[in-house]
């Protein structure tokens, strides 16, 4: 159970419910951080964006471009 997009080629998403190990993997960023609620506090210095990991991947091969908010 794993989804691949051609504008990412060297990623592969794989849900976390399926993972055994999930203290091994650490995330890399907080996507849809607009949408987090008022009570979540997170202050572990990892970049936010406000879309998707997709959106933030996706742009991140583009030049010149980074998280919308941080």
């Amino acid at each position: 159970m794993a989804a691949w997009f051609d504008y990412l080629p060297d990623q592969m998403y794989v849900p976390l419910g399926v993972i055994d190990q999930i203290d091994d993997l650490a995330p890399d960023l907080h996507c849809h951080a607009n949408n987090a609620p008022d009570w979540l506090h997170l202050d572990d210095g990892l970049p936010r964006d406000n879309g998707s990991g997709r959106d933030y991947l996706h742009a991140q091969s583009a030049p010149d471009t980074g998280p919308t908010e941080q």
